[in-house]
């Protein structure tokens, strides 16, 4: 690791930028144009840093998934992980405003869990995660050993909600490829970005479950969902737009089953 401020005038050395705490240009913006040099891509633990987790957390060294098959220490599941995961500072101001409606612990569960990100950022902020649901062995593996409390339910079109622990908060960030601008953009339709309605499902699952327990009101669990995906669920769809129109129709509906979102309009 090489702190970019103490290399400036060194000619064989660049480092990484490094953003200000206050905002504003990088404390070495100077010192990143040189000629005669390659670009070289960032490491696992940049990438790390820039999405918010700490150094190493998917640093598991060599490890052994489900079916007792060995794999060895290597670079290329801890960059597709971190590629396939979210960005905690924005879990992380929702979290801490989240938390603040209760006067007792919160609990949480996490679909599409990935590497633990919104599990983590919880964390920071008071709230307990109880759960997860995840199916690629690696980065299953790095929440095991990073958050060994938090019980695994694998598959989620293999859960019922109303079998779950019931908590108060289920987040998740479904599959991406199918309404990212970087794929062929089969949207909602599509096979993976499609998996979003499992989410919802289980959701109602649960509060149903809850509201048959004798629950009511703010008091049914889970009161808040939670889903994050990429820019391109804006501009999704038949029409552009009518993927996330679906969205939020959906999740209203969790509540309310009559309820329509329109669409744009022109």
């Amino acid at each position: 690791n090489i702190d970019g401020q103490k290399i400036r005038g060194q000619p064989e050395t660049n480092g990484t930028l490094q953003a200000k705490s206050n905002g504003g240009i990088s404390y070495n913006l100077q010192n990143t144009v040189r000629t005669g040099m390659i670009v070289r891509r960032l490491t696992p633990m940049e990438c790390e840093r820039l999405q918010g987790y700490p150094d190493g957390w998917t640093d598991i060294g060599e490890w052994m998934d489900s079916k007792g098959k060995r794999h060895k220490d290597a670079d290329s599941p801890r960059y597709k992980a971190l590629g396939n995961s979210i960005a905690l500072p924005f879990w992380d101001f929702l979290a801490k405003r989240i938390s603040a409606q209760y006067l007792r612990p919160v609990t949480m569960g996490s679909l599409f869990d990935g590497i633990g990100g919104f599990p983590l950022a919880a964390i920071h902020n008071g709230v307990i995660p109880l759960w997860a649901s995840e199916i690629e062995p690696f980065p299953i593996r790095v929440t095991q050993q990073r958050l060994p409390g938090m019980l695994h339910y694998g598959d989620i079109t293999k859960l019922d909600g109303a079998m779950l622990p019931p908590v108060d908060i289920i987040c998740g960030g479904s599959p991406c490829q199918d309404l990212s601008v970087a794929g062929a953009r089969a949207g909602l339709a599509g096979e993976r970005s499609g998996l979003f309605t499992e989410q919802t499902r289980i959701v109602k699952e649960m509060r149903d479950a809850d509201r048959s327990r004798g629950r009511a009101g703010i008091h049914i669990r889970p009161r808040f969902m939670v889903w994050e995906n990429v820019p391109g669920a804006f501009s999704s769809g038949e029409r552009k737009g009518e993927d996330f129109r679906i969205v939020l129709e959906e999740i209203v509906r969790i509540k309310c089953g009559t309820v329509h979102v329109p669409g744009r309009c022109g």
